[in-house]
């Protein structure tokens, strides 16, 4: 985490049964996101296993821990979080101001 930048990853389990075994299986959900400048929005990305969804937070002025903690439940409804591998977080890009 830093001043204009967070990310985070889940780790979800769930009950499962597999040819009559109780096993718990397990998936991933990542969320990263970016800010251009202090006073600005937030920008966010989600990442499971098959899909990516990047969205604004659009919240300006909040501290990185708010915006982590406000984006993980905006992916948890965006993004499924199936069981298998999940795709590389690529954090989001934020265009900056010309100097």
């Amino acid at each position: 985490m830093s001043d204009d930048s967070c990310w985070t990853e889940l780790a979800c389990t769930v009950p499962a049964t597999i040819e009559g075994f109780d096993v718990v299986a397990s998936t991933r959900l990542g969320v990263a996101c970016r800010r251009a400048a202090a006073d600005g929005p937030w920008f966010c990305v989600c990442a499971s296993s098959d899909a990516t969804q990047p969205f604004e937070l659009g919240e300006a002025g909040m501290l990185p821990a708010e915006a982590r903690s406000s984006a993980l439940p905006q992916c948890l409804e965006l993004t499924p979080a199936p069981l298998g591998p999940r795709h590389e977080l690529i954090p989001p890009l934020v265009s900056l101001p010309e100097p």
